[in-house]
């Protein structure tokens, strides 16, 4: 079992809304359900929580230009979070079933000797596919994984390394995160 959580934009733009809107529906098809916390007071983010039944924490810490602090999301989420593994995530990375299968793997590889007093030390981070997806996503559509991949394979493009988009780690492992905000990595 896991906990997702994230920092969504303002749903105000329509197309940020739908690419949100897409990320955060796909994560609550997930099985088993994950516990999803997202953070934040902007526009939208109290109604989509009401409407999927997520949690939501809306105070979080912001720099002076209005920036979350990326230390206090993570630490908030640990401290709430229903599970023990935890998952920050971009609210616009849609996952598919196969990510938990995925997490399941990695969380329960047996380590080194030497590693067995750290149980449980790992960190899963994960590289996109970008793929401009306009519309809404019918969920219903029991075929809508694999639609979703067949679009990926013909028009998507690996996004490069550097651009991380969610991060798989045990409760306590990134508790003392310095302040910084998310955008610009400064304090």
């Amino acid at each position: 079992m896991i906990t997702l959580f994230a920092c969504p934009k303002p749903f105000k733009d329509k197309k940020i809304s739908i690419i949100q809107r897409n990320a955060i529906r796909s994560w609550t098809l997930l099985s088993p359900k994950p516990d999803i916390i997202l953070f934040g007071d902007d526009f939208g983010v109290d109604k989509i929580c009401q409407e999927f039944g997520l949690k939501h924490i809306a105070y979080v810490v912001k720099n002076e230009f209005g920036t979350p602090l990326v230390s206090d999301i993570f630490r908030k989420a640990q401290d709430v979070a229903e599970y023990n593994i935890l998952c920050y995530v971009n609210a616009d990375i849609i996952l598919m079933s196969d990510f938990i299968q995925a997490v399941s793997f990695v969380s329960k590889l047996k380590r080194p000797e030497f590693f067995i007093k750290f149980r449980r030390v790992f960190l899963i981070a994960g590289q996109r596919y970008d793929l401009d997806i306009d519309d809404a996503i019918n969920f219903d559509d029991a075929d809508w994984e694999i639609k979703l991949k067949s679009a990926v394979k013909e028009k998507g493009k690996i996004h490069p390394p550097y651009g991380s988009d969610y991060f798989v780690f045990p409760r306590g492992m990134f508790r003392d995160i310095p302040d910084c905000d998310r955008e610009t990595g400064v304090g």
